[in-house]
This record gives structure tokens, sequence and C-alpha cells, in this order.
């Protein structure tokens, strides 16, 4: 019969602790899978846009689980076929040490990750699919200037100039989980 109040006590506070595991996992915020996606359908969203004669897409935009943000801007123009830039561009964003967002002249948003000192975004294009360059920075632009698709029944979009501040909350707090992880490479001292 002792046995019984024991019992009972373990089965009500185990789903207990679980729920207090479950809510503090909450307080801090969306975890890196569900910010992960939705940063790659928001960026696939707003970052198909037409630019003049050109047409800029995002895609392929990852956020995987070692914290490497990566996507590729596919820019073309619909009168040439043959014109065609892809850029590729990668970082660990636990490298980020600030995240910016303006607009520019033409009412485009850009949002601006910069990596401080250290060369830790990746950037490789190619024109025309031939290999054009390869270059390690400390800025990665994305420029946001599209909407979703409206379907019927639904309410309107955000703006670019509403939906940017949210996608930079998004990398902000991304950025934030990922810096827990993150070792910057080691760098040869150099002698003098």
């Amino acid at each position: 019969m002792k046995k019984i109040p024991m019992i009972l006590t373990i089965a009500i506070l185990l789903p207990a602790f679980a729920f207090a595991r479950k809510k503090k996992e909450q307080d801090n915020g969306p975890t890196l899978k569900e910010t992960s996606d939705w940063l790659a359908t928001t960026l696939t969203a707003y970052g198909s846009f037409a630019n003049g004669s050109q047409r800029w897409e995002y895609n392929n935009v990852v956020l995987d689980n070692d914290c490497k943000f990566s996507l590729i801007l596919s820019i073309t123009e619909p009168q040439d076929p043959t014109h065609l830039w892809i850029e590729e561009d990668s970082l660990p964003l636990g490298a980020v040490d600030s995240i910016d967002e303006r607009s520019d002249d033409r009412s485009f948003e850009i949002i601006s990750l910069h990596t401080g000192q250290l060369a830790a975004v990746h950037r490789a294009s190619q024109f025309n699919q031939k290999p054009n360059f390869t270059v390690d920075t400390n800025q990665l632009d994305l420029t946001i200037g599209g909407r979703p698709n409206i379907r019927p029944n639904e309410m309107i979009p955000p703006s670019p100039a509403d939906m940017a501040p949210r996608i930079v909350n998004a990398l902000q707090h991304a950025a934030s989980l990922c810096q827990k992880t993150y070792k910057p490479p080691t760098q040869e001292k150099q002698p003098f």
C-alpha cells in the first residue's frame, strides 16, 4: 500500500517536469529548425522580385544544424535568356556580430549581416554557367523587394518594408542561438 502514493507522486511529477521543460524552451523563442523554416519560406517569397529588366530570386535558403546559413541568388533577364548570374553565399551564423537594415533609393530593403573583421562570408559566383569569382568577405547583403503570391480570401501580405524588421529579428535570434556553439577558425600568429 505504501507504494501507491509514491507511484501517484511520480505519475504527477513526471508530466509536470516535462511541461516545465517545454515551457522553458518556448520562453527562449523558436528553435533553430523553426527559425530556419521561417527564414527559408520568407526569404524565398520576399527575395523574388523584378529589378528593372532583371528578375531576382533567392533559392535554396538553408540554415543547417551546424548553423551554416546559405542561399543562392539567381539574376536573370527574361528578354535575354543567355543572361544568368548565380551567386552562392554561405556563412556560419555564429560569426555574425551585427545585422542592420536600410532602404535603398529603389524602395528595396537591404539586410546586411556583418562578421566584423572575420572574413566568414563565402561567395562564389557564375555568369552564364561559367565561374566568375570566389571571395571571402565580412558582409552579406540580402535584398528584399517582393511579396508572396496572394491566394483568394487571404489577407494582403506585409510590404517588404514591414517584413524586413521581422527578418532581421529572425536572423538575430538564429545568430544568438548559433553563437553559443561557434568557434572561430584559428589564425596563424604573425611573428612581427
